[in-house]
């Protein structure tokens, strides 16, 4: 889709997919898409393999789009990087209902941006356009944002269709300053500072870090902590954004081949060596085996009829049964003495 702000000329693009089964979302927003190809075609297999679309749990995945030449190309290169179980498809040209999914996605998801950008607005006192560096993080949280608590007409998010479990990971307020803590906090002197502070663009899908961004530089940190009031809101910090998420390196699906260690040689009748060769493992490719899910787990319940317990036996009042013995098992005291006099008198 294109957006634009008020007073300006030149729309925007961004790039959007919508998962017909669950609802999950995926947009990015680029100044220039044709010189962000390769970038656009990570994103999307990250989106594929991140959401279990290639899983053979289920049916075999069709890559639907309209008819622009720049699509069905980033589609056609999707598809065969991740392999025989992708399809291309595209709607007939000037039909918006076969589009019906994303286009409603369009809709909701400037919604959500709307919301963020009066508000980031509304905190720092500044006028945002669509060329602001914060924007494509607008953009791509916006779409975390709606994965993760959106609610559909079956009660449910799309995160929950999709995994079966509620998000309970905290987030921030997008655009807050905080202070992170360095990963290599623990190797430096203990006199120097551990938190810096940052603004706060979002999480990471694949590894569920902070992605806050400093002067010309986004990293990623895993511990964090929130300020008060003034120190929330950080305008000097806000104006020295200018990256992008193109400028962090993301990682397209890997094909990683594991050694394994070599079979033993054994000896057969007609004195041949047999060896087996290593197998290739591969990572966001569809497999053989469906995972489990999560009604295919077994539960730890209980029995469906509980036996009655039997009642403990009760003390009975008086004198106890039970003599008083010493360790080890040896005879009770009041008997080792009777014994003992007996053998005094015999003597």
């Amino acid at each position: 889709m294109y957006c634009k702000a008020l007073g300006e000329k030149q729309t925007t693009s961004v790039l959007t997919a919508v998962d017909v089964e669950t609802g999950m979302c995926m947009a990015v927003q680029l100044e220039d898409k044709t010189q962000h190809v390769q970038y656009l075609s990570t994103c999307l297999q990250q989106f594929l393999v991140g959401y279990g679309r290639t899983h053979a749990i289920l049916n075999n995945t069709v890559l639907q789009s309209d008819q622009e030449v720049f699509i069905i190309a980033l589609l056609k290169m999707v598809a065969i990087a991740m392999g025989s179980n992708m399809a291309v498809r595209q709607s007939p040209a000037y039909t918006s209902p076969a589009q019906g999914k994303v286009e409603r996605f369009h809709r909701t998801l400037m919604g959500q941006v709307k919301a963020i950008k009066l508000q980031l607005e509304n905190n720092y006192g500044i006028k945002l356009n669509s060329k602001h560096p914060i924007m494509p993080w607008l953009v791509k949280h916006s779409a975390y944002l709606l994965n993760r608590y959106s609610i559909h007409s079956d009660g449910n998010t799309s995160d929950y269709r999709r995994w079966g479990q509620e998000h309970k990971t905290p987030i921030c307020e997008f655009g807050e300053a905080v202070l992170y803590m360095l990963p290599t906090a623990k190797h430096m002197p203990k006199m120097e500072a551990r938190f810096y502070p940052a603004i706060w663009l979002g999480k990471d899908t694949s590894t569920n870090e902070n992605i806050f961004g400093i002067s010309n530089k986004v990293d990623k940190a895993r511990t964090i902590r929130r300020q008060i009031k003034p120190d929330k809101y950080s305008k000097q910090l806000m104006d020295i954004i200018n990256s992008s998420p193109a400028m962090i390196p993301a990682t397209a699906p890997i094909i990683v081949v594991l050694p394994q260690p070599a079979a033993r040689k054994q000896q057969s009748t007609t004195s041949t060596e047999t060896q087996q060769s290593p197998q290739p493992i591969v990572t966001g490719q569809p497999h053989n085996t469906p995972p489990l899910a999560l009604t295919d787990l077994p539960m730890a319940t209980a029995p469906a009829t509980q036996q009655a317990k039997q009642p403990l036996p009760m003390p009975t009042p008086g004198k106890r049964e039970v003599t008083d013995e010493i360790a080890q098992g040896s005879s009770p005291k009041q008997a080792r003495t009777i014994s003992k006099n007996n053998s005094s008198q015999q003597i």
